[in-house]
């Protein structure tokens, strides 16, 4: 059903069951009784004596009306303008659920979003608040001890600046860039979880437009606050995650490996091979700027080999700090030449050192490796990260402590060529060597 105010004449939209009830106008908040143009018309001309038309000459008016309506019919119907969601007074529909007020103008700025209606979307958002929210929202981020950014609130704003701050956040939710672009999300599902006089929050269930298969459903939630206009406008959105998205993702995390066996009958337990590795809280921002350009100059092939050497023996001095560096790197790193193969060994045979772990990984098929045991070496490096690191972490310095003792024993036996080379440094430097 279309209606239309009374009073500045917008046209809206609302479901047929509505007929007959208060609304107050999303344009110029005017009361008035929802029903379509055409029926308040009927209504009207129902109370009027049909006997008044003939007195005085009433038949000229007949004629007059009859006229009156056939143009209007040969002509095209006025364009419905779409305007705010009118606000339905009393208890005349469903305050909450997919077809409320509230949730029907979060569909709304989805939609706009979608076609970059601008000029709509400036009506519907509270600036002022939006920047309050940004504001408070810098100062809970900022870490422990350290000076907060300050942010000008908007109206302290000169125009140009309040310009500017509108059309960049217009621009963010018609854009396609970012974690949880606006536009490029679809509403299906929906409710009000809170509401009051002068707020209210929903929560849209949405779906990518894109239909990308790896893209998930998820919610998106939305503010809405009511102005001294008697309007409502949106000054919050982002994405909610629901429990059921926490237990998915606990799950994915707990899943990150797998079991495999390989053509050959061995067995190996793989991980997910990534870039993204956090350094542990305990490396300070300094191991990890060293760390970074050590790993640097270790696959740097136009370095000299003493350079390569000076870099490797730095990094095993480190130790376990250098570890998620190494396989950040591993993990960013494309076997695809033969330049990135011997990147990738070397990082290999540093990491199997400091941890005394071994992969299938090979650097080529020339050297006895199948390119079955060459991937899958590198992913069973992830699989021991996710599995082993936090207990090499903590066993890593007793381990050490156990083996020093044996350094001055004439008949020790490395077990490995990190020993080997730790036992010659310390007794070069034993016996006044560099």
């Amino acid at each position: 059903m279309i209606i239309e105010c009374t009073s500045c004449g917008a046209r809206a939209k609302l479901p047929d069951s509505k007929e007959g009830a208060k609304v107050r106008c999303g344009e110029c908040s005017h009361i008035y009784v929802a029903r379509p143009p055409g029926a308040r018309r009927s209504s009207k001309a129902q109370k009027d004596d049909s006997t008044k038309y003939f007195i005085g000459g009433g038949a000229v008016v007949v004629f007059g009306l009859v006229l009156l309506i056939v143009n209007r019919g040969k002509s095209d119907p006025p364009p419905v303008v779409e305007a705010a969601p009118p606000v339905v007074e009393g208890d005349t529909g469903p305050s909450t659920g997919w077809d409320s007020p509230h949730v029907l103008f979060a569909r709304q700025m989805h939609d706009l979003a979608f076609s970059k209606n601008t000029s709509k979307l400036f009506v519907l958002l509270d600036f002022a608040k939006l920047r309050d929210h940004e504001i408070a929202s810098a100062a809970t981020a900022t870490p422990e001890g350290e000076q907060p950014v300050t942010l000008a609130g908007y109206t302290s704003l000169d125009g140009a600046a309040q310009t500017a701050y509108r059309n960049t956040t217009v621009d963010g939710l018609t854009s396609a860039e970012g974690e949880m672009p606006v536009s490029l999300w679809k509403p299906y599902d929906g409710d009000v979880v809170a509401e009051t006089e002068k707020s209210a929050i929903v929560r849209l269930h949405v779906q990518s437009r894109s239909g990308d298969p790896n893209l998930s459903d998820r919610w998106m939630e939305w503010e809405f606050v009511r102005g001294t206009d008697m309007r409502w406008k949106a000054w919050r959105w982002e994405r909610w995650i629901s429990p059921e998205e926490e237990k998915r993702e606990r799950t994915r995390r707990t899943k990150k490996t797998v079991r495999k066996t390989l053509s050959d009958g061995s067995e190996v337990i793989e991980g997910v091979v990534r870039e993204e590795i956090a350094y542990h809280a305990e490396t300070t921002p300094e191991q990890i700027t060293e760390i970074e350009g050590l790993i640097d100059q270790l696959i740097n092939m136009e370095a000299r080999p003493k350079e390569i050497t000076a870099a490797r023996g730095r990094l095993e001095e480190i130790g376990k700090h250098a570890v998620p560096g190494l396989l950040k790197r591993m993990g960013g790193t494309p076997l695809e030449s033969e330049e990135n193969a011997i990147q990738l060994n070397l990082i290999h045979m540093l990491l199997s050192d400091i941890t005394e772990y071994q992969t299938t990984f090979v650097v080529h098929v020339a050297m006895g490796g199948t390119q079955e045991r060459i991937d899958s070496g590198i992913k069973q490096w992830f699989g021991w990260y996710d599995r082993k690191w936090k207990r090499f972490w903590r066993e890593a310095d007793s381990r050490e402590e156990e083996i020093d003792p044996f350094w001055d024993n004439p008949n020790y036996k490395p077990r490995n060529e990190n020993e080997r080379r730790r036992m010659e440094e310390l007794r070069r430097k034993a016996e006044g060597g560099n």
